[in-house]
């Protein structure tokens, strides 16, 4: 299988102290320092098989565990794929192309997983081979494709939820859990939130008419295994699968990891609708040790977040542990 040459792109989104959530939103025109890789909705870089395997083996496991839709209308499915197809043959034009008019009848194929999906109207009609198990929509097989997970947030009114997620690398947390639910309730667990949660309609109304926007959240792991959802598979140990057991590399092991979400949003206002992306990445300990700059910034980070933040980001059990090192260093 033909694998991209693109590098991986790095991003260190610690802010300076003292340690809050914010809502933190950026133009997607932004300079990180990675070049023409920022301006883009969606990446495919040289690890691009970790994450497919990463999801062939979510949907072999269990489908509904990671696949999930609530009151997904026809339109917004439609116009989804619609919309998919085009960032995916314009962002990556080596890896995808497609014959035919999105508007009615048109094939795409994915170059990398040699994989070929015919869409009539934005609906899948098609998968040439045939994929077990069958996708379930073409939200299902266009996701299947990139490296990143995707949600979709409707509005309706004063009401928005989360119409679809395809979550195969999630962070501690369930598509089962969260499909359905409204802004505030999706994110009611994070410490600190209530006055972004207060600024429900103006977030939600960012996403659909102001996009494409970026944003960056973090935690810490100490493996880089990008599935993390809160139920194990029935063959893993499930404080192993919990990967929150800091500071126990050994050899070359990294002693910890820096779990990076880039989440970048394009909204689709003719459905009131918008795409939510999620690409997982990780920043090695030993790489953040070896940085004086980032080592401060998270040393002071972790010095200023409250106990209720150090738990959710798994941090509670090894605060003095890792601030030591930090230190150290």
């Amino acid at each position: 299988m033909p694998t991209p040459t693109t590098p991986i792109t790095h991003y260190f989104p610690v802010d300076p102290p003292p340690f809050k959530p914010s809502p933190g939103l950026f133009r997607l025109d932004r300079d990180f320092g990675n070049g023409p890789a920022d301006q883009q909705l969606t990446h495919l870089d040289q690890d691009f098989w970790r994450y497919r395997n990463n999801k062939l083996n979510a949907r072999q496991e269990r489908l509904s565990k990671y696949v999930a839709h609530h009151h997904l209308s026809d339109e917004t499915q439609s116009a989804t794929c619609k919309r998919l197809i085009q960032i995916f043959t314009t962002e990556h034009p080596d890896w995808f192309t497609h014959e035919g008019d999105i508007n009615t009848t048109c094939q795409l194929t994915c170059h990398l997983t040699e994989e070929t999906l015919t869409f009539v109207n934005g609906h899948l009609t098609g998968t040439t081979p045939e994929v077990t198990p069958a996708y379930i929509h073409g939200i299902d097989a266009l996701v299947s494709q990139i490296q990143e997970d995707l949600a979709i947030v409707q509005r309706d009114g004063p009401n928005d939820w989360l119409a679809a997620l395809h979550l195969c690398a999630p962070g501690h947390w369930a598509a089962e859990d969260k499909i359905g639910l409204d802004f505030a309730l999706v994110h009611q667990p994070v410490p600190g939130i209530e006055s972004i949660v207060k600024a429900q309609t103006s977030m939600v109304r960012a996403m659909i008419d102001k996009s494409p926007l970026v944003r960056f959240v973090w935690g810490f792991g100490s493996d880089n295994r990008l599935n993390h959802h809160p139920q194990p598979p029935p063959e893993w140990d499930a404080v192993d699968w919990k990967g929150r057991r800091l500071l126990e590399g050994q050899g070359d092991e990294p002693p910890f990891y820096l779990r990076i979400e880039r989440q970048t949003m394009q909204g689709l206002p003719e459905v009131n609708a918008s795409l939510f992306f999620i690409h997982v990445y990780h920043l090695s300990g030993k790489d953040i040790l070896a940085n004086q700059e980032q080592r401060k910034k998270l040393r002071e980070a972790i010095t200023t977040m409250d106990h209720l933040t150090l738990v959710y980001k798994g941090l509670a059990e090894s605060k003095d542990q890792l601030l030591n090192l930090l230190e150290s260093k």
